[in-house]
């Protein structure tokens, strides 16, 4: 397999560093997955409690999608029109999978979000880390169900080649 040099931008090139640190982290998260180390993830039956099979769960079924997107993104030769069902629905999805693994996660300490008596009045980090690429992919999501290319003034700030 060769690397598809002419297609790997700074985009691709971002996102496929972004993956392979996800790809790390999904393999801390299977072996760090013991009842002898993290004994509080586990129920008195051995099981996952519920909060971390889901997130167990919605992390691997992430981390699948979003590897073909990025063995897409590196030895793919196929035309846009080929490629563009891949990227712009199986990305997006992935990271739904990601951003509901974290939230799964961390959903014991989401009651907390606005006591000033806990931590220091510091939100808990899954809802901090959560928020933003949901409320990304949301946008994302509503400018594509709305229209990304409505004018609502004649200036113009800046001129891009999706829309010129």
């Amino acid at each position: 397999l060769r690397l598809n040099q002419r297609r790997l931008t700074l985009k691709g090139e971002t996102g496929n560093v972004g993956f392979f640190y996800a790809l790390v982290h999904s393999f801390l998260g299977f072996i760090i997955c013991d009842v002898a180390y993290k004994g509080y993830w586990f129920l008195p039956s051995g099981r996952l409690g519920w909060r971390f099979e889901v997130s167990m769960m919605t992390g691997a079924v992430s981390t699948t999608l979003l590897f073909c997107v990025a063995l897409r993104s590196l030895f793919g030769h196929a035309s846009w029109i080929r490629l563009k069902p891949l990227y712009a629905y199986m990305s997006p999805i992935g990271m739904w999978f990601g951003v509901v693994h974290v939230m799964a996660f961390g959903a014991k300490g989401w009651n907390t979000l606005f006591n000033k008596n806990y931590h220091n009045g510091q939100m808990s980090i899954t809802f901090v880390s959560s928020m933003l690429p949901a409320c990304v992919l949301l946008v994302h999501h509503l400018m594509g169900t709305f229209g990304t290319k409505k004018r609502i003034s004649s200036k113009t700030l800046w001129k891009h080649s999706m829309i010129y």
